[in-house]
């Protein structure tokens, strides 16, 4: 009781303050009863009244939709009720109550669908009655709702990132997207879905507001870049209606055999298919790279680009998937000195540690980050790991396959297990085991993870070591 009274007696803004800092760092906000803000709300009379005048604990919102059915279970803590199903319409209530708390502060809306999920209409009636607080707007949804979504026509004011992946698939779709053309302070885009062809449509480009600082999207291999450009030739285009261009990410096919070096001031570049394009760039203030190596003859490709460009990398993700074991070892070995890294992420089958040593040339790193797409148990090696490449402060280990059935199987890990990952948490390490049927710890999946690479521009994350985020990776 003496510990509660003292912090009833702190000022309500330095309460207030506290309760924002208890939100998560990319300020994704579920609306759970035993997490921030809802929790907060919960525990007493005063708490709760600072909690519903502070705003900034209600301008994110973020919902996942499957088969009806949403991954919240907040609706009793707002509403009284204990069976939230006696509530008719409950997310767009839900949506309604959330933004009105926010009191006038730019909100940042994600709204998840899973394939065969349909958003209730009314939660687009509430979207286009706060459409001009739009700050950060993330979707993953169908077609069908996309067409709602679209006949909001603004204006949006305060947006200025904008996130859209469709859920199914059509051989057509529109290429104006209103929440484009009507955002004159849009700084980040994603379009996730190569059905939207915007490297098609020229005059959609062009339209958009030249303080873009971000682009992520998607390239068809069957695409042919604004009208018969080349590829070389339609990223020079890029960057030259973009001046402010900072982060780029395009799954980019069809390069030539030769041309032009691209000097570019990108601060970050993911390049998911094809690394001959590092041929065509040098990014010499360039702090996250993201890159598919393939196979054994790629490995030259990638260290002459970092050797020539001479980057600063703070943030490094490689997939290795396609390698053997001996030249992803001749990879890993060759990597030139980066002093600035700090995170390594890699995805590859994990390599015994006693065969994969640590290289030298990167003295600053403290963040690893193994992505495994093979279902066998992986958890001895990766410990074995984690222990060879001391010293770390973070260490993250996700299993995950695109095939339903062998996410099914996955084993989780015995009981020594779960034994060596306690002991290494009790020696400081934060360490993180994600798969498709098992978590280390229990809420793993609700952290902000390190590797998020989110540019947002809503709301800046706070500054940290261990911490690049300039684009989305949500789902």
């Amino acid at each position: 009781m003496t510990s509660m009274a003292k912090a009833l007696e702190l000022p309500y803004e330095l309460t207030s303050k506290i309760f924002i800092d208890c939100l998560p760092l990319r300020r994704r906000v579920r609306p759970r009863r035993r997490q921030a803000p809802l929790q907060i709300a919960q525990v007493c009379g005063h708490w709760r009244a600072v909690a519903l005048a502070t705003p900034e604990l209600w301008s994110s919102i973020y919902l996942e939709f499957s088969y009806g059915s949403t991954s919240f279970d907040g609706i009793p803590t707002l509403f009284g009720e204990d069976n939230p199903d006696l509530i008719e319409d409950y997310t767009a209530t839900l949506l309604e109550l959330w933004f009105t708390r926010a009191a006038g502060h730019p909100l940042s809306i994600t709204l998840i669908c899973s394939r065969g999920t349909f958003l209730d209409p009314k939660i687009f009636a509430v979207l286009a009655a706060h459409a001009n607080r739009w700050g950060r707007v993330e979707l993953a949804i169908t077609e069908f709702d996309f067409l709602h979504f679209n006949q909001i026509v603004g204006p949006f004011p305060l947006l200025q990132s904008l996130s859209l992946r469709i859920i199914d698939h059509s051989t057509s779709f529109p290429h104006r997207i209103s929440a484009i053309e009507f955002s004159p302070n849009l700084r980040a885009l994603q379009l996730r879905d190569h059905l939207f062809r915007l490297l098609q449509s020229p005059r959609t480009l062009a339209e958009l507001p030249h303080t873009l600082t971000a682009l992520q999207i998607e390239w068809s291999i069957n695409e042919e870049p604004l009208l018969g450009k080349s590829t070389l030739e339609a990223l020079v285009w890029l960057f030259e209606h973009f001046p402010q261009l900072r982060h780029f990410n395009c799954p980019v096919y069809h390069w030539p055999f030769q041309g032009s070096r691209l000097v570019q001031p990108l601060k970050s570049l993911v390049l998911s298919h094809n690394n001959i394009a590092l041929h065509f760039f040098e990014l010499p203030v360039l702090e996250h790279l993201q890159v598919s190596l393939g196979g054994d003859t790629a490995p030259p490709h990638f260290i002459e680009f970092l050797v020539r460009s001479g980057s600063r990398l703070a943030h490094l993700g490689v997939d290795l998937e396609y390698m053997t074991s001996g030249g992803l070892s001749r990879t890993i070995s060759a990597l030139p000195v980066l002093p600035e890294l700090t995170t390594l992420e890699l995805r590859l089958p994990v390599p015994s540690a006693e065969n994969f040593q640590r290289p030298a040339g990167l003295a600053r790193l403290r963040n690893l980050i193994v992505v495994d797409v093979c279902h066998e148990d992986r958890y001895t090696s990766f410990i074995a790991l984690v222990r060879a490449w001391s010293p770390l402060v973070h260490a993250e280990l996700r299993l995950w396959s695109k095939h339903v059935d062998v996410r099914r199987r996955m084993p989780p890990p015995g009981g020594h297990i779960v034994t060596e990952l306690a002991a290494l948490n009790t020696q400081g390490l934060t360490i993180l085991v994600i798969t498709p049927n098992w978590t280390w710890p229990s809420n793993a999946r609700d952290l902000d993870p390190i590797e998020d690479l989110d540019h947002d521009v809503f709301i800046p994350p706070p500054p940290r070591a261990s911490s690049f985020a300039p684009f989305g990776h949500t789902s």
